[in-house]
Parts: C-alpha cells; structure tokens; sequence
C-alpha cells in the first residue's frame, strides 16, 4: 500500500464579465475535472456572460500524514479542492491568471495565502469525495502505541542511576 496517492485534476477557471467600476472581467476557479488529461487554456463551455477554461492539469496528491486534514475537510460541510491560483507576472497577457496548486487538504492551503497565492474553495466532485474516503480508510489509522516502560534504573543510559541521585540527598517521590 503506498502512502501517497496521485490523481491528475483538470482545473476549471472561468471569465465572468463583472458589473464593477475598476473590473470588468472576473477570473476564478469553479470546477474540478478528476483524472483529467493534460490541458492549458482549452475552452469547455461557454454562455451568457462567461466562458469556462481548462485552465490547467495538475497532480492533486493525498498523502498519508495529511489524512486528520481530509477528514476536516470532508467534515465541514461541502467536501473542497483548494485551487491555489496568482496573476500572471506578464501582466497584460490574454490569460491573465496561472493555476499553481490544488490540495484537498484546507490546513495545506492555509500555508499557500502565506504566499503570493490567492485560494479559492473548490466543490469536490462526488467521485474524488469518494477516492479520499478510500484513501482515509486505507490510511487513517493510528499507529500502534508503543507503551513506555519505566526502569528503575531511570537514568542509567546516562551513567547515572537513581542510587547515585540519593547519594547526592536527592529525595525520590515514588507514585502510585
């Protein structure tokens, strides 16, 4: 069993046309295309006030130690992709933005509006929900605890032992 998995996203960005006073054209992410092929800038759908994009394919990756983070994120109402996405440094360029990362986990894209990225939540489709809970059975448990034993030698890997601390008029308290 590995302990990451990797799954090809398409990330779907769409160009709204905006009634605002500084902006007249919105770009966000707004789906999620699961084992999607490699794709940039490809034109899926289009409507009145908006044209969708395949913007970009990136590897969503679901690893083992994130497993408590997908489980919030399943938990909190809709299950999310967080689509990490910042202006294009080129500026007046036809596509004006640049799909950096996805994560299903929210504590990851925490770290991602730390930097130059802007996060938006994604709706998770049903069939990706579903490999993440696959994913969390298959590695969601806790390893084994290991109990630790008190010596009472305490010390004793050190050179010192609780006899040599008495011999110094060190006072031992023991438990219950």
């Amino acid at each position: 069993m590995s302990r990451a998995v990797t799954i090809p996203v398409g990330v779907i960005i769409a160009r709204e046309t905006a009634a605002h006073t500084w902006d007249d054209v919105r770009w966000r992410p707004v789906d999620i295309l699961l084992d999607a092929p490699f794709a940039e800038w490809r034109e899926v759908r289009r409507g009145q006030g908006f044209v969708h994009y395949h913007a970009a394919t990136l590897p969503l990756e679901l690893d083992y130690r994130q497993v408590t983070a997908y489980r919030v994120n399943l938990a909190n109402g809709v299950p999310s992709v967080y689509v990490g996405i910042q202006q294009h440094p080129a500026g007046g360029t036809e596509m004006p933005i640049l799909v950096r990362s996805v994560s299903a986990s929210p504590f990851e894209a925490q770290g991602y509006r730390s930097g130059y990225q802007m996060v938006e939540r994604v709706p998770m489709p049903a069939q990706l929900v579903a490999r993440v809970e696959s994913f969390i059975a298959d590695h969601g448990h806790a390893a084994p605890c290991a109990k630790f034993s008190r010596r009472r030698e305490m010390g004793a890997d050190m050179g010192f032992s609780l006899d040599s601390f008495k011999s110094f008029g060190g006072n031992v308290i023991h438990g219950k």
